[in-house]
């Protein structure tokens, strides 16, 4: 056990029960409800906590097009930014379906993630192959050649945007591309939100239960740990 990352995660806790809760409706799609349904369904180990409501990593959207990362707590963030882009790397959204060996290659690129075996589900052909094509939008970051070395599935579930599946080439990693991946679609909904007034949040599944190199990227990136009220919204606000 890493004992410091354990004493961080209660730390974290011993916080979060201080904090009054975010309230974030989800709304608009048959993908928004399956979410909300899962969200507030019981913990599986906590059955006295919903299962994504505690420790909820979340980013505020920004409600300007100007560069949302000049503030010194973004400095390496910035960075690391700056290093992919000297690097050749581009960022831009893409059609899943029309790129699966690639995604299929990046999923493949190490057989742990955050410590543990990837799932049959992101490294089976035919399940990543159902998954890209039944889901979107997805946003890639593309190399000099302009092939695929990191993507995300990023759907809006209302007034939260989830980053439901983000990954990079493992051997790419210190490329920085996965901060380049994320500036890209934090930028891209900041311009959703001037336009349409939403959506608010991105989230990052959680904080705690984490390791401390994913809650160190979080972080660097602005997300923090919340304790989160959903509601289920009927229709679409205007």
């Amino acid at each position: 056990m890493d004992f410091s990352n354990f004493v961080e995660q209660a730390r974290i806790a011993g916080r979060l029960l201080r904090a009054p809760p975010v309230e974030i409706a989800m709304y608009g799609s048959q993908e928004a409800w399956s979410a909300y349904r899962t969200f507030t369904k019981p913990h599986r180990r906590l059955p006295f906590l919903r299962n994504k409501t505690f420790g909820v990593a979340l980013s505020l959207v920004p409600q300007s097009t100007d560069d949302p990362f000049t503030a010194p707590a973004f400095r390496a963030m910035r960075r690391r930014r700056k290093h992919a882009l000297s690097c050749g790397y581009t960022f831009a959204p893409f059609e899943a379906r029309e790129f699966i060996d690639p995604i299929l290659a990046i999923n493949r690129s190490s057989r742990l993630r955050q410590g543990k075996p990837l799932a049959a589900s992101y490294t089976d052909a035919e399940a990543v192959t159902r998954y890209c094509e039944r889901r979107h939008p997805f946003f890639g970051i593309f190399d000099k050649e302009q092939v695929l070395r990191a993507y995300c599935h990023a759907p809006a579930l209302g007034d939260v945007v989830l980053f439901a599946r983000f990954f990079g080439e493992f051997e790419r990693l210190e490329d920085g591309i996965m901060y380049l991946l994320f500036a890209g679609i934090a930028e891209h909904l900041a311009a959703a939100r001037v336009r349409d007034g939403h959506p608010a949040w991105i989230m990052y599944d959680t904080f705690v239960g984490g390791t401390g190199g994913m809650r160190t990227f979080k972080e660097r990136c602005g997300f923090h740990p919340y304790r989160v009220n959903w509601v289920w919204r009927d229709g679409v606000p205007s």
